[in-house]
């Protein structure tokens, strides 16, 4: 983070109320959280969970030390959480419904980036990719938040990968530049895995229209 802090994010599981470990195995409920440090790694603490359920998660700086979190789950929508007072805990946002879940859940990733053109300002942007679907891991979207807060704010999909795919990996080269590593395939997701370079400008909503692309090459 900007603060020098380093952020781990995790989810665990806490125990159910019961003495029986065979019950605490198959009923501990997941949540994410997150391991920090703020001496270069010399000592480690955990934030507070986010109690809502939630597992595989990924975390952005927005500003001002705040953290975004934008979980998997079951239950059809994905888990979006903030924590503004440096470990204190996760507060999960109203449920906006706009960043679909896949079918029993699927790993997506999120990156945080200085706001661009015209609508600039001191505070940063989101861009999230998951699988679009919400039955199947097909059509990798890309979605954009210019404000990160408010998770009505997402925008509708741009398709990256048309077709069988699964987990991502998102980062921020710099000047308006992003690159993906994500699981794709013919027949299923785990085939084989992409690497694709793309720039904001290709990525900007249109109104009326939804962009489509088949990866072909840049295949690890």
């Amino acid at each position: 983070m900007e603060s020098g802090r380093l952020i781990v994010p995790l989810y665990g599981y806490a125990p159910c109320s019961t003495s029986s470990s065979f019950i605490m195995f198959y009923f501990s409920v997941p949540h994410a959280l997150y391991l920090y440090s703020d001496d270069k790694g010399r000592n480690w603490q955990f934030s507070n969970m986010l109690q809502t359920k939630s597992v595989e998660c990924e975390m952005a700086e927005i500003n001002d030390n705040t953290v975004y979190c934008n979980a998997r789950s079951e239950g059809g929508y994905r888990v979006e959480a903030i924590d503004e007072n440096k470990g204190a805990g996760l507060f999960p946002l109203p449920p906006a419904n706009k960043l679909v879940e896949t079918g029993g859940g699927c790993q997506g990733s999120v990156v945080s980036f200085p706001a661009e053109g015209k609508d600039a300002n001191p505070n940063k942007w989101l861009l999230f990719t998951h699988p679009s679907d919400q039955s199947k891991r097909v059509n990798l979207g890309v979605y954009l938040n210019k404000s990160p807060r408010d998770p009505f704010a997402w925008s509708t999909p741009w398709i990256l990968n048309s077709g069988p795919s699964g987990y991502s990996d998102l980062a921020y080269i710099g000047d308006g530049w992003f690159a993906c590593l994500v699981e794709c395939g013919e027949q299923k997701e785990t085939e084989q895995i992409a690497c694709e370079v793309f720039h904001y400008d290709g990525i900007k909503p249109t109104e009326g229209t939804e962009k489509k692309k088949k990866l072909k090459s840049a295949f690890i």
